[in-house]
């Protein structure tokens, strides 16, 4: 099974991808935001990872279904 991370878009949307772009360079040199296309509103946003444990479990779900 593919491992998918939860993310937050700059307008609060949460959704899912199967890779976060560079999280290999770290924090300290890039910072946590990417540009990434929104699934919910279709625009390139700057997103964050979302912290799994603060979100509900509908919003978990919902998130891990839009792709």
């Amino acid at each position: 099974m593919e491992r998918r991370t939860v993310v937050r878009c700059a307008e609060g949307h949460l959704f899912s991808i199967s890779a976060f772009p560079m999280r290999n360079l770290g924090a300290g040199r890039l910072g946590p935001q990417r540009l990434l296309r929104c699934p919910q509103c279709g625009r390139l946003r700057s997103a964050v990872p979302a912290d799994p444990s603060v979100l509900s479990e509908g919003q978990l779900a919902r998130a891990l279904r839009l792709v």
